[in-house]
């Protein structure tokens, strides 16, 4: 629910129709519940030095559509950003981004551990067979192997074993004897967590986890894709001078910022 103060009516004149339509939709179906981008719309809408970024806004020609991608856009990406206040324009290391990064480096670590056990079992299981060595019938095929982990694993058994043995029935009795062995099997692992990309391939199209520290900058990378997108499904996006997204940052990000740094940061994109 709106106060009196933010009712549609209150709307300062510069907001055009495209921002009223988007807002009356907002809060008619009951705001924003996350408590960050209920400030953020409040910001947007009736922040009073936000006039020069709403009259920029109101040249585009967009539908009812476009309006609300654009400026749903606008405030969600706050998200990507830090908290407010003076430290979120400054790289930091203890948000959200950088803990998913963290993980990524740490599962990358695992994967480089799995890649080199698994080529260590399809090894071992090679030198068993060319010593002549007896095993478990479930490592003697690849379709055996596939089987009993079918067989054992409940969710699985439910979900694939009538599947599997349909598969199996089709197979002729040349291709099951050619099915893949528990060795080969290993050694694709191995090949698949070594062709993994590594955090810095894996995330480089991502406009916020590309980046290894987290900033307000962050904000006008995810901004300016969405920008980009909006482009291209509406016709129509935002410009954005150095001076409008200092405005922007500084009312949604950090008031003290300044507009060289910010035309700095802008440049190092």
């Amino acid at each position: 629910m709106t106060n009196n103060e933010e009712q549609p009516s209150r709307l300062p004149d510069w907001v055009p129709w495209g921002g009223r339509y988007v807002y009356e939709t907002i809060t008619t179906n009951g705001g924003y519940e996350d408590q960050r981008l209920a400030s953020a719309m409040r910001t947007i809408f009736f922040d009073t030095d936000l006039g020069p970024v709403w009259k920029s806004l109101g040249a585009l020609s967009l539908s009812q559509d476009g309006w609300s991608f654009l400026i749903g856009g606008i405030i969600t990406a706050i998200e990507c950003a830090p908290k407010k206040g003076k430290r979120a324009t400054r790289d930091t290391d203890g948000d959200e981004k950088i803990s998913i990064r963290k993980r990524q480096e740490a599962a990358n670590k695992l994967l480089a551990k799995i890649a080199s056990t698994s080529e260590a079992l399809s090894k071992l299981l090679n030198e068993l067979e060319r010593n002549g060595g007896k095993t478990p019938t479930e490592t003697e095929s690849g379709l055996a192997l596939i089987e009993a982990a079918i067989r054992e694993d409940g969710v699985s058994k439910a979900c694939c074993s009538k599947e599997f043995e349909d598969f199996k029935r089709k197979l002729s009795s040349y291709a099951k004897i050619r099915f893949p062995s528990p060795a080969a099997m290993f050694h694709e692992l191995a090949n698949a967590a070594n062709r993994h990309p590594n955090t810095a391939i894996l995330f480089s199209e991502d406009p916020w986890l590309s980046s290894s520290h987290s900033s307000w900058k962050d904000y006008v990378r995810v901004l300016n894709c969405q920008f980009a997108e909006c482009k291209q499904m509406y016709g129509a996006a935002p410009d954005f001078s150095d001076a409008h997204w200092t405005l922007l940052i500084a009312a949604l990000i950090d008031n003290s910022i300044s507009r060289q740094t910010v035309s700095k940061g802008l440049k190092e994109l």
